[in-house]
Parts: C-alpha cells; structure tokens; sequence
C-alpha cells in the first residue's frame, strides 16, 4: 500500500495528476495550457481531492529546470509540496515492483517508468480520474481529463 505523506480531508472525488498537467498549466507556452487551465480551474470548483506522486514531482522540477530555470522549478516544486488539496504518495518498494511488473506488461503504448509508478498508485487507490495529456494513461481505465 502507498505510503501518504500528506493526508487531507476528504473531497467528493479523487484525481491522480500528472507531470504533464503540472507542466502545461505553469508554462504559458506550452500547447496543452489553455486545456489545463480550464481543467484546473474545473477542478478547484469541484472542490477535487488531487493525488500525485514523488516521481511526478521529480519530473515536472526537472523540466521545468532545463526549459524556464531553477527558480521557476523551485517555485511549481515548492507549490506542489505546499498544496493544501493535495495527498503526495512517496513511491515504497511495493509500489515500486507493481510498477516495474507493468513496465514489463504493457505492450499497447511506451510508458515510462515513472507512468508506471502512477499507474500502480492508480490502480491501488481504485482512482478514476487522471488529469493527463499523455495517451498511455488509457491503459488505467480512468477517465482522462484534460
């Protein structure tokens, strides 16, 4: 089971975030910002209880470090590791070998490992909806948002 290491109240529902929204709605640039601003601001009305991981965090300050600079990696990283609507799952070895069995299943897409840590936190959540602009995150079953 996922170790939380932020819990909050519960919302009416949960929704698994992934780098890429993280990315499209900080980077004004980005082809996916209009959608994800949209969606973002959906999901602040709904009230909707956010989920992401370690790993996703990693991903989105790493590139938002090598494309807009350390300060604007540390201003979304800090925003994410500060949110108040947000459950921030550290990746634990069993989550870890769920992942690294799917990243040897799926054959439909190329998800990358990290995809595959989200998927296992997903799958062990029972989550259904996934903010993403990445097509692999079909293989979950969820509904993609965004």
């Amino acid at each position: 089971m996922a170790r939380i290491i932020r819990r909050f109240p519960v919302a009416p529902s949960r929704v698994f975030v992934d780098s890429g929204a993280w990315i499209a709605g900080q980077l004004r640039r980005d082809q996916y910002h209009s959608r994800a601003i949209a969606a973002w601001t959906k999901l602040r009305v709904e009230r909707a209880r956010l989920v992401t991981t370690t790993f996703v965090l990693d991903e989105v300050a790493t590139f938002i470090r090598y494309r807009e600079g350390r300060q604007a990696a540390l201003t979304v990283g800090s925003s994410i590791l500060e949110s108040s609507v947000l459950e921030l799952i550290d990746i634990d070895r069993p989550l870890l070998q769920r992942a690294w069995e799917l990243f040897g299943q799926v054959r439909d897409s190329e998800p990358s490992l990290t995809d595959c840590t989200s998927f296992a936190v997903i799958e062990s959540l029972g989550i259904g909806r996934v903010f993403t602009f990445d097509e692999d995150f079909r293989a979950t079953g969820a509904t993609l948002l965004g």
